[in-house]
């Protein structure tokens, strides 16, 4: 049963979030942006404007974090929306419990941009870090919903093709991985998700982020038709009700079937990327820390990155 916090939640999303569907691309940035403003930073993270190889970016961290353990995130908004303004309340919070600065870039978003546009700014943020002296084993990956699966998840081949070092590990909630959108959940008539009552805005999504012709199971467009074997311990959170389930449940089992460690948490009535998305809930508080912990155990290269540092 969810928590009463994270039942008042999801009573308000039912009565108060309009469906997706019909939205123009406008329209779904002005909601976006009302819900982004609803998260404030804590108050004592530190925000500060950057840019990552030639990509605008914000650095994220909880007072007193030190800069030698870096998470490369991926906010969430379909592809179309969001930017790391709203994703300053989780990533701090993460920051605090991970003892890592967290990189939040602000790729950019279709139609304007479609694919691969944003998975390229990605791959040019990473560059910038390796570039700036963090060493791959510093350095993990993250996002929410798109951001968690289409980009940091698919960024994992990505990276191996273009012939960069691989990060220590990587984590995402709620992420769409399969943008045939096959997965039953996506278009099951008695779905129980608040946010995606019908499913349709995945379609939506995909239509405005795939350019014609590109064929959607592409391992860099779809990560769960992607070659797992050698690539890092992936991580996912996500809610027991939500449409996307199904995509996080078949990627994990793809990963460990090519022996890479995986884990995945599912949460008993939480909405869509509850971690971000419903912030102040014994859930995500939760999920928080063990994110935190998936980060630290993935990462003896993060402890062996910090003494080689201290050492240095």
């Amino acid at each position: 049963m969810p928590s009463e916090q994270m039942q008042a939640i999801i009573d308000a999303l039912r009565d108060h979030i309009p469906q997706h569907g019909n939205l123009t691309v406008e329209q779904h940035r002005a909601m976006h942006d009302a819900l982004l403003a609803r998260r404030p930073p804590d108050k004592d993270v530190r925000i500060e404007a950057t840019a990552l190889g030639g990509v605008a970016a914000e650095w994220v961290w909880a007072e007193g974090v030190p800069a030698d353990q870096v998470v490369l995130y991926c906010h969430g908004g379909g592809f179309r929306a969001g930017s790391p303004r709203g994703s300053r309340q989780f990533t701090g919070r993460l920051s605090r419990a991970s003892r890592a600065r967290i990189a939040v870039l602000d790729y950019r978003l279709a139609p304007e941009h479609p694919f691969p546009a944003a998975l390229d700014d990605v791959l040019a943020s990473y560059r910038g870090l390796l570039d700036a002296g963090h060493t791959a084993a510093s350095i993990a990956f993250g996002g929410e919903s798109i951001g968690g699966g289409t980009l940091a998840l698919a960024a994992l081949p990505a990276t191996r093709e273009s012939g960069l070092p691989l990060p220590v590990s990587a984590f995402a909630l709620s992420p769409l991985t399969d943008l045939t959108l096959s997965s039953p959940a996506i278009s099951d008539p008695a779905g129980r998700d608040p946010l995606a009552r019908d499913g349709r805005q995945f379609a939506e999504a995909v239509r405005d982020y795939l350019p014609p012709g590109q064929d959607a199971s592409a391992p860099l467009v779809s990560p769960l038709y992607a070659d797992w074997p050698g690539l890092p311990a992936v991580h996912i959170e996500v809610g027991s009700t939500e449409r996307l389930i199904d995509d996080a449940r078949r990627l994990i089992d793809q990963a460990r079937l090519a022996g890479v460690p995986a884990t995945l948490e599912v949460t008993e009535g939480a909405v869509h990327a509850f971690p971000a998305t419903a912030p102040d809930t014994p859930e995500a508080e939760a999920a928080i820390k063990r994110i935190a912990q998936h980060l630290s155990a993935a990462g003896s290269g993060w402890a062996a990155s910090r003494l080689a540092r201290r050492s240095g």
